[in-house]
């Protein structure tokens, strides 16, 4: 598959390796645990769990605090100097693989505070109350997921297990916790008999029905599919590489074309 943006993702994260010794073994422990291939939002990904560990030191006092707020403010510099100047790649990497993190883990609930000004000012439209994706949810996504949960009962658990947890319906919170059910499911593909036939019918009809309602749903629930499952797909391929094999034709291409996937 083609990558359009990969080459200006991989040397981005080459610069910041070259420009921070940390970032540079976690990237080349990533690269070797890989077998050379270069998965950029899943690195991109694994520096935002960087991030919130040198924010957790930089709490305390004395030179090793300094030196995580220093490390820490000149990465979000770095970052910041090349997100929205034109270079879409770049952009997509640092908004999927970082930002949205800054969402969804909530570990890292400070370096939001800390975003320089237009990392912040996206992640005010898109992430905080009122932006794009904490908008109320339109009725149609709501019933998709409802759906979801009716056709396959083991997501449903999944699904009513996030609502428990976060008090409310987030769609795209209930979309990544599917992603790491479905993952699940396909490593037992692998088990003999019934119990590998079952989950491979489950995976299959699983991602027929995103791909149906990703050829011709509502758009709110194409967004759904295309950020909630497929680019956090992006983000976890390096735990499930087969689900990313298994994508039905629209929702490959869309990833591959969208996120660079592929060699």
């Amino acid at each position: 598959m083609n990558k359009p943006h990969a080459p200006s993702q991989t040397k981005f994260l080459n610069h910041l390796a070259a420009r921070f010794p940390e970032v540079a073994e976690i990237i080349h422990a990533r690269r070797e645990k890989n077998g050379g291939r270069i998965y950029e939002f899943v690195e991109m990904n694994a520096l935002t769990k960087w991030l919130g560990s040198m924010q957790s030191r930089s709490r305390g006092s004395g030179p090793a605090a300094e030196h995580s707020q220093a490390v820490m403010r000149e990465f979000l510099d770095e970052l910041e100097n090349r997100f929205d100047i034109g270079d879409v790649g770049v952009e997509n990497l640092i908004a999927v693989g970082l930002l949205l993190q800054l969402e969804y883990v909530e570990e890292f609930p400070a370096l939001r505070a800390l975003l320089p000004p237009r990392m912040s000012a996206w992640f005010a439209e898109w992430l905080d109350p009122g932006g794009r994706l904490n908008k109320p949810n339109p009725p149609a996504v709501v019933a998709f997921m409802n759906e979801l949960a009716s056709r396959f009962p083991d997501a449903a658990k999944v699904i009513q297990a996030q609502r428990r947890e976060d008090q409310r319906i987030l769609p795209y919170v209930e979309m990544g916790a599917l992603i790491l059910w479905l993952g699940s499911v396909q490593a037992r593909t692998r088990e003999p008999g019934t119990l590998g036939e079952r989950a491979t019918v489950v995976v299959r009809d699983f991602l027929d029905y995103l791909e149906h309602q990703f050829e011709g749903g509502d758009a709110d629930i194409r967004n759904l599919i295309a950020v909630g499952f497929l680019e956090g797909l992006g983000l976890t391929k390096d735990e499930y590489p087969a689900l990313r094999a298994l994508l039905p034709p629209r929702m490959s291409a869309w990833h591959a074309s969208d996120l660079g996937d592929g060699p």
